[in-house]
């Protein structure tokens, strides 16, 4: 389901997903994906409250923020255009402007389907693959009106206890630099879809990963390293990459659940989190090797919104160095008023950042000067983040003296960084959900 918002003479479409009950009571057939078709607008509500405002707040000022430069991927499509979270690292941001409420119309179109990971190509059209009960469907979007430009079903979906908690098959993609959709498939395949005149869509490529995921499993998500490997995350932790040029696949199983999708850097790095651990993963020596393993905290409970008992968020990289998710910890109580403050600020003055991957090969990554400098400087954009972070080096220095990992303080969890976030303020106390931050170092 699509909501388009227009802005002067700018149009930005923002993807809505398909309420529960209209994707339960209609019919995949009644909104065809077809080209050609007139856009069929999201039905509304019939009796509309009568004091429901049509337009609430007012027009914003820009507000020009800076922030570093990303590496673009050498096999996605433009940064904040490849995939649900927008790049390699998984950011979720953008380095455009958004709406700024003038002149606002509403425009929509409607699918019975979820549209939960949307690309923009090279042409400016939207490409998205829409989930419905019955099968995903790669649509192209005229980015204006709406209109269905080319369609492509991939296979149907696989029977599943709770469908609207099942991303594989197709849920997450990516869009490659030449404008190819590359999808999981829900017979455990990997698909390489591209564009051709008219438009159209052809399948020019598919790998079989039947060998490697067994029935009843199913292929989460697919992402490139930067060296081109199709790298593969299964639901029932089968981790592995396929070798574009010849088809040959590497694998290993893990034996953890995984749920969402993951992220790749310039290094060579696949970062994945399963809901035990997060991972740094290489292509070394023909294989996948894991390099580090990071256990999280984990209540065991599957909070509401949560797909599974885990951390529920793909791991963004953050700058040069470091890798972020959100753990599952227990839920809590968050004090009120002057209360909160106060363990606010006590728990940010307890917040630890512990860099645990600092040797590759047995050597430190870079020179030791240059090292701290970039510490003392992440340091510091931490602090602006509300974490502020004690001094680790000397644990640092003794894990290199020692030719191994780095030493955990005393209260640390296996040497785990975590950023405790502050309680909100408010008048009275309230039960929330408090995941914590954890920052990885990032590095081999």
């Amino acid at each position: 389901m699509w909501v388009g918002v227009s802005l002067n003479a700018v149009r930005i479409r923002v993807l809505v997903g398909i309420a529960l009950a209209c994707s339960l009571a209609v019919p995949a057939s009644a909104a065809a994906q077809l080209p050609g078709l007139p856009p069929l607008p999201i039905p509304e509500d019939p009796l509309p409250p009568q004091d429901l405002p049509q337009f609430v707040g007012g027009p914003a000022t820009p507000q020009p923020v800076s922030g570093p430069t990303l590496p673009q991927h050498p096999f996605m499509a433009a940064n904040g255009t490849s995939n649900i979270h927008d790049d390699a690292y998984m950011t979720d941001t953008y380095a455009w402007s958004g709406p700024l409420g003038r002149d606002v119309q509403v425009s929509s179109t409607f699918f019975a389907r979820e549209c939960g990971s949307v690309t923009i190509d090279s042409a400016g059209r939207l490409e998205t693959i829409c989930v419905g009960l019955d099968r995903p469907v790669l649509t192209l979007l005229d980015p204006v009106t709406l209109e269905v430009l080319a369609s492509y079903e991939l296979p149907p979906r696989n029977p599943s206890p709770n469908p609207f908690r099942d991303f594989t098959g197709g849920g997450y993609f990516y869009l490659d630099e030449q404008d190819r959709a590359v999808a999981p498939t829900s017979n455990r395949h990997i698909f390489v879809v591209a564009q051709t005149d008219g438009p159209d869509f052809e399948l020019v490529r598919d790998y079989d990963l039947s060998a490697v995921v067994a029935s009843g499993d199913g292929i989460i998500s697919v992402l490139p390293d930067w060296d081109g490997r199709l790298w593969f995350a299964s639901n029932k932790g089968v981790v592995g990459f396929v070798d574009p040029a010849t088809g040959a696949i590497e694998s290993r199983q893990l034996g953890e659940g995984i749920t969402n999708s993951f992220a790749v850097d310039d290094s060579g790095g696949v970062f994945i989190v399963t809901d035990k651990a997060m991972y740094r993963f290489d292509a070394r020596g023909g294989g996948v090797d894991e390099t580090w393993r990071e256990v999280y905290e984990n209540s065991g409970v599957a909070k509401p919104g949560q797909s599974d008992a885990g951390s529920g968020t793909t791991p963004t990289v953050v700058g040069r160095n470091y890798v972020a998710i959100t753990d599952n910890a227990a839920q809590a109580a968050a004090p009120a008023g002057e209360e909160a403050q106060a363990q606010g600020q006590a728990a940010a003055q307890q917040a630890d950042l512990c860099p645990r991957r600092l040797l590759a090969g047995g050597r430190l990554d870079r020179p030791v000067a240059d090292r701290r400098r970039e510490e003392d400087r992440r340091r510091e954009q931490l602090r602006l983040h509300g974490a502020v972070v004690d001094d680790e080096r000397r644990h640092h220095r003794a894990g290199a003296r020692a030719g191994g990992r780095p030493q955990a303080r005393p209260g640390m969890q296996d040497g785990l960084a975590l950023g405790r976030a502050r309680p909100l303020g408010g008048p009275q106390a309230v039960a929330r959900q408090r995941p914590r931050l954890h920052v990885h170092q990032a590095a081999a």
